[in-house]
Protein backbone atom coordinates (compact mmCIF):
# COMPACT_ATOMS: atom_id res chain seq x y z
CA UNK A 1 0.00 0.00 0.00
CA UNK A 2 3.01 1.94 -0.86
CA UNK A 3 0.87 4.34 -2.92
CA UNK A 4 -1.14 5.95 0.78
CA UNK A 5 1.79 7.72 1.31
CA UNK A 6 1.79 9.71 -1.52
CA UNK A 7 -1.60 10.94 -0.53
CA UNK A 8 -2.45 14.27 1.79
CA UNK A 9 -3.88 12.43 5.16
CA UNK A 10 -7.03 13.35 4.63
CA UNK A 11 -7.40 11.80 1.06
CA UNK A 12 -5.94 8.92 2.88
CA UNK A 13 -7.89 8.69 5.58
CA UNK A 14 -11.44 9.22 3.16
CA UNK A 15 -10.47 6.68 1.21
CA UNK A 16 -9.59 3.94 3.77
CA UNK A 17 -12.96 4.75 5.43
CA UNK A 18 -14.57 4.20 2.00
CA UNK A 19 -12.95 0.95 1.99
CA UNK A 20 -14.24 -0.14 5.10
CA UNK A 21 -17.66 1.11 4.56
CA UNK A 22 -17.80 -1.09 1.27
CA UNK A 23 -16.25 -4.36 2.75
CA UNK A 24 -18.58 -4.28 6.03
CA UNK A 25 -21.46 -3.62 3.18
CA UNK A 26 -19.96 -6.54 1.11
CA UNK A 27 -19.42 -8.69 4.06
CA UNK A 28 -23.38 -8.39 5.12
CA UNK A 29 -24.29 -9.33 1.87
CA UNK A 30 -22.54 -12.52 2.50
CA UNK A 31 -20.95 -12.64 -1.26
Amino acid sequence: MGGFNRLPKRDAAMLRDNYLACKHIWAGLNI
